[in-house]
């Protein structure tokens, strides 16, 4: 009842003092309380004096002793309703708080075993290193390989190819961070979301790394057409310039629990990315079958585990996630 300090009186000690109180306030917190109240303040006994204190109120009335035990008798009785009402609210609160934790338990629950499952989709070997990114550095081991082949061509394409290896190899980073964040994930709408999102990531590392050994093989075999169209794509992603992956991979280390913000703004790159790459053309002409067994032999002479016909199909059937509105919205 919440009874202010008045913890050693009986019932009717507690309502003769709250009768004869100013300001009769202790019965507000429930409906018997209420209905106690409204029957004291309109009735005519709501008019008494205190002779004790000294306290007379003007038009007030003299209660005799008869009038006022009933007066008491019937607030204690509302007093006892109130108390059974109160414990009964609180039984019935504290059930629900119990069936609350309950499915809270159980949707926690859900959610981390939906997490182990993506977690073995992506990391099959169980290492903690999602699987797409494992392997040794292809593109700069091509790269150390045909240094002197690409100078003959010119030399300032060595800069640009270094910038090239280190946009890749931050987008990898990039990548395995927001995998090891989204493992922690404790919301099945937010996890499915940045699943989406993280796998039109590792598409778009993909289609850069593809197109990254055409660019390599092709001038090492005087296709130059070919590479030219694959540099300038690049070029005009501003590959060679940009921060955008340092940028990422710095806000990743001061993340907290933004990851869904940033995972909009990198998804939004990532179409660019991929918007512009799918409209090299070299990919759908005659002679890119030979390109493509020329970037096979090269890939087996330096031992790499990459198949590259694959990471080809994987490209042409991948369809980009689309991002849920309704999940956007709600996080404003």
């Amino acid at each position: 009842m919440g009874f202010p300090n008045e913890s050693s009186k009986t019932n009717r000690q507690i309502i003769e003092l709250w009768m004869r109180s100013n300001r009769p306030t202790i019965f507000y917190q429930d409906i018997f309380s209420i209905k106690i109240l409204y029957w004291y303040r309109f009735s005519t006994f709501n008019k008494w004096e205190n002779g004790e204190r000294g306290y007379q109120p003007t038009n007030s009335i003299k209660l005799d002793q008869d009038v006022f035990h009933l007066i008491v008798d019937f607030l204690e009785s509302y007093l006892s309703e109130s108390h059974v009402y109160l414990k009964e609210k609180n039984r019935i609160e504290h059930i629900k708080e119990l069936e609350r934790l309950k499915n809270e338990r159980e949707r926690l629950r859900k959610v981390k075993s939906n997490v182990t499952q993506i977690s073995k989709e992506f990391d099959k070997d169980g290492n903690g290193i999602i699987d797409v990114i494992e392997g040794s550095d292809d593109f700069m081991i091509l790269f150390k390989k045909h240094e002197k082949k690409i100078i003959e061509v010119d030399k300032q394409y060595i800069q640009n190819f270094v910038k090239v290896s280190n946009y890749l190899k931050t987008k990898r980073k990039n990548i395995q961070d927001v995998f090891s964040f989204i493992k922690k994930t404790n919301n099945q709408s937010q996890l499915d979301e940045n699943v989406g999102l993280l796998k039109n990531q590792i598409h778009t590392y993909e289609v850069l790394l593809f197109h990254s050994l055409n660019m390599i093989t092709s001038i090492v075999e005087d296709d130059l057409i070919i590479f030219y169209e694959i540099y300038e794509s690049f070029d005009k992603l501003n590959m060679f310039n940009s921060n955008w992956e340092n940028e990422v991979s710095q806000q990743l280390k001061n993340i907290g629990d933004g990851l869904s913000n940033l995972m909009y703004s990198i998804n939004s790159m990532e179409r660019n990315i991929v918007g512009e790459l799918d409209k090299l053309s070299y990919v759908t002409q005659e002679g890119f079958s030979e390109l493509n067994q020329s970037v096979s032999r090269e890939l087996q002479s330096i031992d790499s585990s990459l198949k590259f016909n694959n990471l080809l199909t994987g490209i042409g059937t991948y369809q980009m996630y689309k991002i849920n509105k309704n999940t956007k919205s709600l996080r404003g």
